[in-house]
């Protein structure tokens, strides 16, 4: 009986091989980029969130995005001629790909980093909704709102907050839920 269930799982596993080959066969040839980049600020007046098209900026009118939180990371990049370190946050989404960036001390990023590391590693697994927000008393500032379905996470912070702390254990979340089984 063991050894019959055995066989049959082999067979399972050969015919999903031979599945998964032929999707990626199919997905060859012409297809957007792998990822949209957004970037997330408030430097175009009227929007909270655009995307950059033949070196135009294109805001995005859209209120949020939904998506599988893939990545989470830091990287120094160079950005209006100086050497600056970012967030770079990518969602898996219906329409694609998308990586979000902004400043790795910005509002924006501490409402993304204080609500993943509050997050269970089955939220994390799941979809979140992203939603931008404008700060009411400063034409700069932005937050933004994680939901996990129709949930708000909350997970406030203040000038106390560790954010060493709190940036490792949401980047290492994401990746543990991220990681190939």
């Amino acid at each position: 009986m063991e050894n019959d269930q055995l066989i049959l799982l082999r067979a399972i596993l050969a015919e999903l091989k031979t599945i998964s080959n032929a999707l990626q066969q199919s997905s060859m040839g012409f297809c957007p980029p792998p990822s949209r980049y957004i970037f997330c600020n408030r430097t175009v007046p009227g929007t909270l969130w655009y995307e950059m098209r033949d070196r135009e900026v294109a805001p995005l009118r859209e209120v949020a995005l939904k998506g599988f939180l893939r990545e989470l990371k830091f990287k120094q990049m160079e950005r209006r001629g100086k050497e600056t370190w970012k967030m770079l946050l990518r969602l898996e989404a219906a329409g694609g790909s998308y990586t979000l960036e902004t400043g790795h001390n910005t509002n924006f990023a501490k409402c993304i980093l204080s609500s993943v590391a509050a997050m269970t590693p089955e939220q994390v697994a799941g979809p979140i909704t992203i939603m931008p927000t404008a700060a009411d008393a400063d034409d700069t500032a932005m937050f933004c709102t994680v939901f996990c379905g129709a949930e708000q996470v909350f997970a406030p912070y203040n000038d106390q907050t560790d954010w060493k702390t709190v940036s490792a254990k949401a980047v290492n979340l994401v990746s543990l839920v991220n990681q190939p089984s």
